[in-house]
C-alpha cells in the first residue's frame, strides 16, 4: 500500500495496482514554511510565487494560531508516565476492519516511542475518557540549527468518528506548540 502522487499513479496502473480516487487529504496549515530552493535548479517565477502567497496568508494563518491558543481544551491531557498499554489499548479499541494501517500493539508502541533513542523529544497524549481513552497521539519537539522549535506530529490514532475529540486533542498539541515549550537547557521559547 502506497499514498501515491499522480506520476506514481499512473505506474501502479501499468502493474494493475488499484488505484484510489477518494483519499481525503487532512492537512493542518501550522505555518508557512520558507520556500526552499528545488533540487533540480532554481525556478524564480515559482518561488516568488510561493512566498507572495505564504506572505499574503500570514496575517490570517497568525490570527487563527492566536484563537487557538485561547480555546478550551475538554478532554484532551499530555501523559507524564505513557505506557505501551495505553497507546496499544486506544488502537484495539477503535481499530477500523476496513482501513489498512499499522498495527500499533503493545511491542510496536514500545519499540517505536518508548524504547526511541530520541525518547526525551517525544511528548504524549490521549484525549476521551479518563479510564478508556478514545485518542493518543505522540508529537516530537526538535530544535533546529537557528534555535527555532518545531513540533511534529509522529502518530495519532483513535475514534475518527469522534470528530470533536480528535479536534481537542489537536488543539492541545497545537497549544503546547505555540504557547513556549520548556527546552532541554531550561529556556522557554516564546512563540514568534
Amino acid at each position: 500500500m502506497g499514498f501515491s502522487n499522480e506520476v506514481a499513479a499512473k505506474i501502479h496502473r501499468k502493474h494493475n495496482w488499484g488505484v484510489r480516487n477518494d483519499v481525503e487529504d487532512r492537512t493542518i496549515l501550522l505555518r508557512p514554511t520558507p520556500v526552499q530552493p528545488h533540487p533540480q535548479g532554481p525556478r524564480p517565477a515559482r518561488g516568488s510565487c510561493l512566498r507572495t502567497a505564504a506572505t499574503l496568508i500570514s496575517p490570517g494563518v497568525a490570527a487563527w494560531r492566536g484563537w487557538l491558543s485561547h480555546s478550551n481544551v475538554h478532554t484532551a491531557r499530555r501523559l507524564a508516565e505513557p505506557t505501551a498499554e495505553t497507546l496499544a489499548g486506544v488502537f484495539d479499541r477503535h481499530r477500523m476492519p476496513d482501513v489498512m494501517t499499522t498495527l500499533r500493539d503493545i511491542a510496536f508502541c514500545q519499540w517505536r516511542f518508548l524504547d526511541a533513542p530520541y525518547r526525551n523529544e517525544l511528548d504524549f497524549y490521549v484525549a476521551g475518557p479518563e479510564n478508556q481513552p478514545t485518542y493518543f497521539a505522540v508529537t516530537r519537539r526538535v530544535i533546529g540549527s537557528d534555535g527555532d522549535l518545531t513540533v511534529r506530529l509522529l502518530d495519532v490514532y483513535g475514534d475518527f468518528s469522534d470528530k470533536r475529540t480528535c479536534r481537542d486533542i489537536l488543539l492541545l498539541i497545537l497549544q503546547d506548540a505555540n504557547c513556549g515549550r520548556r527546552r532541554p537547557g531550561g529556556h522557554v521559547r516564546q512563540p514568534t
